[in-house]
């Protein structure tokens, strides 16, 4: 969909939301960086109630093909926000994909710099944030979530992908699916963000001000989320993002230093769920996700789900 039908659209649902038809634009939607997958504009309303006159964000989650599936991070965003936790209270959660072409959120601008610009305490900072977010109460977020009308399988494990690999045959991956089911630790739920680095993290005078992107969150082991930042600064930030390098590594393992400083890591489960994110990574490969599409990500997944496994899945 393109702006100007973004423009004329998000205004007419929030006068409709609302109830006022005098609700008009002080900044009209513009365009923000980031996101590989969703489009994300700030803007701001005038002649609106007082919550909804402070520069706001609209992020919108585009579907693959005709599909736009129900998400979830305004419901996760909205529960953590309202205990403490830095993130973006959600003011609205739409699942109609027809007023802006994908399901859509409406939440706070969030002042800031990203982490890395910061570049003080990096690591010390993404540990204890991180570790902060592991420690919310996730049952009443469960509660939540199914009462909004998720169905409690999709909230962990392998959700769709273990289906995907057997609806479409995919043999190559059936041993590394096989030895993620017999290894399975024993685990126990937290509230996990999925995609946790500096470049989702903001700071505002000194403070983390947000943290973004809540489009891969899950309930899981904590562990889970940790091997997720450790293979995503380690492997796919110094090639998707070049510039920096061999900065995402170094920050990736000071970080894993001070959490565990923090909270003791049983290694054998860090290293299970680093095989298990890569497990669905070369699953999201085979869907055609584009950013595991960039020469060199596939390999290096490999090369560490071997390394874990012993297993080396070779495409078909």
């Amino acid at each position: 969909m393109d702006k100007e039908k973004i423009d004329i659209n998000l205004i007419e649902y929030l006068r409709k939301m609302l109830n006022n038809s005098d609700i008009a634009y002080k900044a009209h939607p513009k365009r923000l960086t980031g996101g590989y997958e969703t489009k994300t504009y700030s803007f701001q309303l005038e002649e609106s109630p007082a919550n909804l006159s402070k520069p706001l964000v609209v992020r919108i989650f585009p579907g693959r093909g005709s599909e736009h599936p129900k998400r979830r991070e305004g419901t996760v965003m909205k529960y953590i926000s309202e205990i403490g936790f830095p993130a973006p209270n959600v003011y609205f959660d739409c699942f109609d994909p027809s007023i802006l072409g994908g399901n859509f959120i409406i939440m706070d601008f969030v002042p800031g710099i990203t982490l890395f610009e910061y570049n003080r305490d990096v690591p010390k900072i993404m540990a204890e944030t991180h570790l902060h977010l592991h420690r919310l109460d996730s049952r009443p977020l469960r509660k939540r979530l199914i009462s909004n009308g998720f169905e409690e399988s999709t909230l962990s494990g392998l959700n769709w992908r273990e289906p995907y690999i057997h609806d479409n045959d995919l043999n190559w991956l059936k041993p590394a699916l096989k030895w993620i089911k017999d290894n399975k630790p024993e685990s126990k739920p937290a509230i996990c963000h999925g995609d946790f680095h500096p470049l989702n993290i903001l700071i505002n005078e000194g403070k983390v001000s947000g943290v973004l992107d809540w489009s891969f969150n899950r309930l899981e082991d904590p562990c889970f989320d940790i091997a997720t930042t450790i293979i995503n600064m380690s492997i796919n930030g110094p090639i998707l993002l070049p510039k920096y390098g061999e900065a995402f590594k170094e920050t990736s393992y000071k970080y894993l230093d001070i959490y565990q400083e923090r909270s003791l890591i049983d290694l054998s489960k860090l290293e299970y769920y680093q095989a298990f994110k890569c497990l669905m990574m070369m699953v999201e490969y085979d869907v055609s996700v584009n950013v595991w599409h960039t020469p060199g990500v596939l390999d290096a997944v490999i090369e560490r789900f071997k390394s874990i496994t012993g297993i080396e899945p070779v495409p078909n």
